[in-house]
């Protein structure tokens, strides 16, 4: 990557004097003014699916405290690096284990516009927690049909959902018929499906 003055940085040299050891990052650039970040903050999650790539519950996990430190320290990198756009994409484990509204809030600057696409499985929290995240986001909800409990439940809180949202479903051979009916079901009460 090269800043808005085309001298080079070195942008992983910068994430290496993060205060603590970190979870994966992956950046990079997008036109001359966007900066892309992938953020896969931990491997922690609620659900324990046999079929996840993300099983280790001890790996590369922080807690929320060190999440909000990250956070911080992402902001004066976005602030200092000139981009005029910043796209972040935070995935896991599970974000919603994390306090995601504070943790955004202290990442967005007038020097930047600032996106946000969360990937989750959307079991945690309720539909005010998630309409409580103040930059422009848009929630992708991995829908896990051996998971849920309560299909109604989820559908009705995406339906409240102000922020963008796309449902995504995790299909496996043993649950391939009940998630096409999901998915229909989901397309009937207008949500955006992937």
């Amino acid at each position: 990557l090269k800043d808005h003055k085309d001298e080079p940085h070195d942008w992983w040299g910068r994430f290496s004097k993060f205060p603590l050891e970190l979870p994966k990052f992956h950046l990079s650039r997008r036109g001359e003014d966007t900066m892309a970040v992938w953020w896969s903050m931990s491997r922690a999650c609620n659900f324990n699916c046999p079929y996840c790539c993300q099983t280790s519950k001890t790996n590369n996990n922080i807690n929320n405290e060190e999440a909000i430190k990250v956070s911080k320290h992402l902001h004066k990198l976005f602030k200092e690096s000139g981009f005029k756009k910043i796209k972040l994409s935070i995935l896991g484990g599970e974000p919603a284990l994390f306090d995601l509204p504070t943790i955004l809030h202290n990442m967005k600057d007038e020097a930047y516009d600032f996106e946000v696409s969360i990937l989750t499985n959307f079991s945690l929290k309720d539909a005010d927690w998630w309409n409580s995240i103040d930059v422009t986001s848009t929630i992708i909800a991995s829908f896990h049909v051996s998971q849920l409990k309560d299909v109604d439940g989820w559908i009705e809180k995406a339906k409240k959902m102000k922020h963008r949202f796309r449902a995504k479903f995790v299909i496996t051979d043993d649950n391939f018929e009940l998630t096409k009916q999901m998915e229909a079901k989901c397309r009937e009460n207008g949500l955006t499906v992937e």
